[in-house]
């Protein structure tokens, strides 16, 4: 299939995100989890939304490969039984934390269109898996990109699905996920200043 291997040297799953990104040469970007299986209309339903010019992000859905036991049970609680938002851009009421906390997509099932690097500095390597807080590189890049006025679309006919959690281990590793939003949210809160009325609205609702 004509596939291109790239190492990247520096560990980091944002870092690997943005090596993989310069090393492409197609219009569109798509990215999933290795252990993850794409539906065979993944690709063609992820590109259909980019007709509109100002999509800079499409995001599809992702379904447990299985479910084994109880723990499997709460994984699916956590992970999925999330409201999500079909097209969110700065009109968009709550834009900023519907972004920021998972409402449009996650980073396993995503496309971007490679011109978004033209015009954002890629994911931030201080986020995601390997680096000081191991998550919320996905949210934080489309807030980023909606900041800047383009629009993220969520298609949930475009399908990945992805290995359950097996052992209460792995169930605590992705709960501790969960718990880094909190260290995302300090570090939204330190460095864009404009936002953090929404931010702390956000958290006094929720929490």
């Amino acid at each position: 299939h004509a596939a291109k291997y790239v190492y990247a040297p520096v560990p980091g799953l944002s870092h690997a995100r943005n090596v993989g990104a310069a090393s492409a040469r197609s219009d569109l970007i798509a990215y999933l989890d290795d252990d993850a299986v794409a539906d065979r209309r993944w690709i063609a339903r992820l590109v259909a939304p980019f007709y509109d010019d100002r999509a800079m992000v499409v995001t599809g859905r992702i379904d447990p490969l299985d479910l084994p036991n109880a723990i499997g049970d709460r994984y699916l609680e956590i992970a999925f039984q999330r409201a999500f938002v079909g097209c969110v851009d700065r009109e968009t009421l709550g834009w900023f934390w519907l972004a920021n906390t998972g409402h449009i997509g996650v980073g396993g099932n995503m496309m971007l269109r490679r011109e978004a690097f033209q015009h954002w500095p890629g994911f931030d390597t201080r986020l995601g898996r390997g680096a000081l807080i191991a998550g919320s590189e996905e949210h934080c890049a489309f807030f980023q990109l909606i900041d800047r006025g383009y629009r993220c679309i969520h298609v949930p006919e475009a399908v990945v699905s992805h290995p359950g959690v097996r052992s209460a281990e792995q169930l605590q590793n992705f709960e501790q996920m969960i718990e880094n939003a909190l260290a995302y949210f300090t570090l939204l809160f330190a460095e864009y200043l404009a936002h953090r009325r929404e931010l702390l609205r956000g958290i006094m609702r929720r929490f």
